[in-house]
């Protein structure tokens, strides 16, 4: 569920604005700290992601224009309202319909926040809602050993380009 909640938070959602329109992060390395209700609020492990232009590009254009998410999801909306960005969608998720309503606020250069909120209807087992707030902190380059797209939570490593294709898509929902 960790992954799925990571990807929704990394993966974008087609409307006005396209990928290219999407602010881009700033390569390098990103502390993310994520709090979530169905975690009962408890903060999530810190991960720290490893990005450069192209991946953060890629994840982008994964969330924004991928075949799965089009397929998945009859609304997807992101606009940049003043000093954010809001994203909307509607998604199917298993068995259930997932509205999602996310902002996303600071620095793309430096430190962002992420909130949002999701439905489900019906419920996923005993989940109805969850809401979750991520800070999104730069720390600088990348160690070495850590390529573009891999992420380190509690010391293992993952990549989230090869889950991705291991997987066929990543879970529909909001940046």
């Amino acid at each position: 569920m960790k992954i799925a909640v990571f990807a929704m938070i990394l993966a974008g959602v087609a409307g006005p604005a396209s990928a290219a329109d999407m602010p881009q992060r700033k390569a390098g390395l990103w502390q993310i700290e994520l709090q979530t209700s169905y975690s009962g609020g408890r903060a999530m492990p810190t991960m720290k992601q490893c990005i450069d232009a192209k991946t953060d590009q890629q994840l982008q254009e994964q969330g924004l224009g991928g075949s799965a998410n089009k397929q998945d999801c009859s609304r997807q909306t992101v606009d940049k309202t003043g000093d954010a960005w809001v994203v909307d969608t509607v998604c199917k998720l298993q068995n259930s319909t997932a509205k999602t309503h996310a902002t996303m606020r600071g620095d793309f250069n430096g430190s962002y926040t992420i909130e949002s909120q999701t439905r489900f209807d019906p419920p996923i087992g005993d989940l109805k809602e969850s809401s979750s707030k991520t800070k999104m902190t730069w720390l600088g380059i990348c160690p070495a050993g850590m390529k573009p797209g891999d992420i380190n939570v509690n010391g293992q490593v993952l990549n989230v380009l090869e889950l991705q294709k291991q997987q066929g898509h990543f879970s529909p929902g909001g940046k």
